[in-house]
């Protein structure tokens, strides 16, 4: 090659081996692929939480599978869903649920969570302090509660979940900021 020549293809012995990598960067290569499909899969689910919510009617959330609190109306944001008593995601995904509490109706805090899609608690970020909304139990008592709180707070706060000493609440919770935070609507019995 010294002899001013350029030396062709064949000349130049150019070895590539797959096995000649390092396993460290096999590994941080096998990471990132699997952290990027991780993060590909969880915006999509979020997005569609938030961005393109599935519309839910009451009849859709009724199933035989589940029993039936109540029923939950919110007038202002066009919400009618029955209260299903599961925690089970299949029926999250079809209406509202009792996560946490005693009964209707009675002193302390019945909290109930749904997620943020349009007839369902899409629209639970336009309530404000003062707003009112009914609760109907399975005999048919309608009561009316009104907001006394709205705030935003992390996944972990659990906080949210008691109650006021003598009083009866309703507590409505669903997701926010692309999951990240919980929105919670405190609402107590107007007497």
């Amino acid at each position: 090659m010294g002899s001013g020549r350029h030396a062709s293809y064949e000349e130049i012995d150019i070895e590539f081996s797959w096995s000649k990598i390092p396993k460290f960067v096999w590994l941080i290569i096998v990471l990132a692929i699997m952290v990027g499909i991780i993060i590909f899969v969880n915006v999509n689910k979020t997005q569609k939480n938030e961005t393109t919510p599935a519309s839910v009617s009451t009849s859709e959330a009724q199933n035989d599978k589940y029993t039936t609190l109540g029923k939950i109306k919110i007038d202002k944001i066009g919400v009618e869903q029955p209260i299903l008593d599961t925690r089970e995601d299949e029926a999250l995904e079809k209406g509202v649920i009792k996560l946490y509490g005693g009964n209707l109706h009675e002193q302390g805090n019945f909290c109930i969570a749904g997620h943020n899609y349009d007839g369902i608690f899409g629209k639970l970020n336009e309530m404000q302090t003062g707003d009112e909304f009914q609760i109907i139990n399975p005999q048919n008592q309608e009561k009316t509660y009104q907001i006394v709180d709205i705030t935003t707070v992390e996944p972990t706060n659990l906080e949210v979940l008691k109650p006021q000493e003598n009083s009866t609440q309703i507590t409505l919770i669903t997701c926010e900021n692309f999951s990240t935070q919980r929105l919670i609507v405190t609402a107590e019995l107007v007497v």
